[in-house]
């Protein structure tokens, strides 16, 4: 058996969870347990139709047909508790239910293809590889042509508005600024333009700030870059018609992206932000993949005290997909399948100078004009405090601006102690906002 107990109690998503695992660990709750050297694998009693739980050992990976969205779930996870505090309660099956069959197929289907992808080089590759072939995503895959109608309509009164407010200058909205925005962004709500009125509604209470004007050219710059591409939708290369309607306010449905294959990983939390946008509570969880080297961000709502699907944590990794929202610079993402918990922690790759790090941020700001937020891990930079401003400093003396509230900066100096630290980020407004940092080992944000 590969699998230990303590890995197992590291898959659970909290310590309620655990908690609520352990008292499904009894024998009575259970119609059958059954395993061999793979798995076990058990019918959970239930007033209805039994729950089918599986471990895998190799994993580990957890499977279970409850519709709980907790992952693992408590009965998988106290199908595991009850293998290792009672194993004699199992028997060695080998008849496995179908489903929890095909399931191991699938793990074994994909980390063989891992294992090739990790051994072979391009021009090892022979001319018979067949790509897997990909979705094209265009305009009409995510919504209707009316919609689209819809969307042109209402740009003629942004424009005009626009160009009213440049007319008079952006100061004319000192005085009646945030009437003005309220009732131009309900408009745009009207037009099918939600994120463009959200994005003009965001501007109210930048008014007044000592660099408001400098944020409000910066929006008006990216509303009328974004009006003209919607004019020329049709015109446009598939991934900009994308783009421009999910900026304009077009949802992409997530069962849509979950008929995708995905990209498999191991993946990795180094990012958590958690904040207030109107009547939603909203959370960025940025992952990275050790293997394939992507960041990825999930975004979530949720409606009051609702709260969310998923519990992360800085440091947690797990083995899984992501889907990608179709995008010119992919970073959006949902999760596709949570498949077990590595016996190590990845090992994360990031950006090892500044220089680095301004090139990729140049490329795909060049791809993507809209890019207000870039995710930035550094493996190796210094924090340093000089003239009442933190920067971050590489080996070769390249600096750029961070922004570190409160004793944020002072703990990760602490924990520098002048050398190199890995730090990850949120790159907006021309400066790096910290979320996580570490010695190499451990990532933390307190």
């Amino acid at each position: 058996m590969i699998l230990t107990k303590q890995q197992l109690l590291a898959a659970a998503s909290d310590d309620a969870n655990t908690e609520r695992a352990r008292q499904c660990a009894s024998i009575w709750r259970w119609s059958s347990l059954e395993g061999n050297e793979r798995a076990v694998w058990g019918e959970y009693k239930t007033p209805g139709k039994p729950f089918i739980a599986a471990v895998d050992l190799n994993g580990p990976g957890f499977k279970c047909s409850c519709p709980s969205r907790k992952f693992p779930c408590k009965h998988a996870l106290g199908l595991g508790i009850l293998l290792f505090e009672n194993n004699g309660s199992f028997k060695v099956g080998d008849n496995i239910p179908e489903e929890i069959e095909i399931w191991l197929e699938k793990r074994d289907k994909r980390a063989a293809k891992q294992q090739r992808e990790e051994i072979t080089s391009p021009a090892d590759q022979t001319e018979e590889s067949v790509p897997v072939e990909q979705k094209i995503w265009d305009a009409s895959s995510i919504t209707s042509e009316k919609r689209i109608a819809e969307m042109k309509a209402g740009l003629g009164e942004l424009q005009t508005w626009l160009e009213d407010l440049m007319r008079e200058g952006i100061a004319s909205l000192e005085a009646r600024g945030a009437e003005r925005l309220l009732n131009i962004s309900t408009r745009m709500v009207d037009a099918k333009l939600g994120s463009i009125g959200r994005k003009l509604r965001g501007l109210i209470p930048v008014l007044g700030q000592d660099d408001w004007h400098e944020q409000v050219m910066m929006t008006i710059g990216e509303l009328y870059l974004l009006m003209n591409g919607l004019k020329k939708l049709e015109t446009l290369p598939p991934p900009f018609q994308i783009e421009i309607l999910t900026l304009g306010g077009v949802n992409i449905k997530k069962d849509k992206l979950l008929d995708e294959e995905g990209t498999w990983d191991v993946w990795q939390v180094v990012g958590l932000k958690m904040g207030r946008e109107e009547q939603l509570t909203f959370r960025r969880t940025w992952l990275m993949g050790e293997n394939t080297g992507e960041t990825a961000l999930l975004l979530d709502f949720s409606f009051g005290n609702q709260g969310f699907e998923n519990h992360w944590k800085i440091g947690d990794y797990f083995q899984g997909g992501i889907v990608f929202y179709p995008s010119v610079f992919p970073q959006r993402a949902i999760l596709k399948a949570k498949e077990g918990i590595p016996t190590e922690p990845p090992v994360i790759n990031g950006f090892s100078s500044v220089e680095k790090f301004k090139s990729a941020i140049t490329e795909a700001v060049a791809k993507n004009p809209w890019t207000s937020i870039f995710p930035a891990f550094f493996e190796k930079i210094i924090p340093v405090f000089k003239e009442e401003k933190w920067y971050l400093v590489d080996e070769s003396g390249n600096a750029i601006t961070m922004e570190a509230k409160d004793l944020m900066g002072w703990k990760m100096l602490a924990l520098s102690g002048g050398a190199s630290i890995q730090i990850f980020g949120e790159w907006r407004d021309g400066k790096l906002f910290p979320m996580s940092w570490g010695d190499g080992e451990v990532l933390q944000t307190s």
